[in-house]
């Protein structure tokens, strides 16, 4: 696959679906977060879409299939790792 992961996302002009408007309740969110996660399932650039996502500091929406809550803790557990290593060197 050449030139930039993005160019071969499934969800290229999905925003609407990926990111919810404010004031959006739980219930609209979870409804949101499981069509847009459909939508990833068969992406061929998943890794890399989450790996960057894992690199935001705000982890809002869905990104390489996998919602904000998840992402979160993902996030978390690679920095709290990343320190961990610093710290051993």
């Amino acid at each position: 696959m050449s030139g930039d992961w993005r160019d071969h996302a499934v969800c290229k002009g999905r925003g609407d679906v990926f990111f919810g408007p404010d004031g959006e309740t739980p219930e609209d969110r979870d409804a949101r977060e499981t069509r847009a996660i459909a939508i990833c399932r068969p992406c061929p650039v998943r890794q890399p879409c989450l790996d960057d996502a894992l690199s935001w500091p705000s982890q809002i929406g869905v990104a390489g299939g996998v919602g904000e809550k998840r992402r979160k803790a993902l996030r978390h557990a690679m920095l709290n790792r990343q320190w961990r290593e610093r710290g051993a060197a």
